[in-house]
């Protein structure tokens, strides 16, 4: 797995702080869809047509943000770790 990049970590930080659930129409949160997605991707899994993400405060850390993303395949739970591969979990 690779490393999360500091830019990619830095986007999710910002991200992280739009909070409520977003649809792929926002485009102030579109962003974040697409970010997670691409995280979800660069670790082998499907995730074509992303159609929402969620941010999970009660499981997200100061610096260890969890997404639930919605995608065409399934549903991922993602923690994203900087610096180390993000933890993905099919829900």
């Amino acid at each position: 797995r690779k490393p999360m990049s500091r830019r990619l970590s830095l986007v999710l930080a910002c991200a992280s702080a739009f909070g409520p659930p977003v649809s792929a129409q926002d485009a102030s949160s579109g962003e974040v869809l697409a970010v997670v997605a691409a995280i979800v991707r660069a670790q082998g899994l499907a995730c074509t047509a992303p159609s929402a993400v969620t941010r999970q405060d009660d499981a997200s850390k100061p610096d260890e943000p969890v997404y639930v993303i919605s995608c065409k395949e399934a549903a991922y739970r993602v923690r994203i770790v900087p610096d180390q591969a993000s933890i993905i979990t099919r829900q």
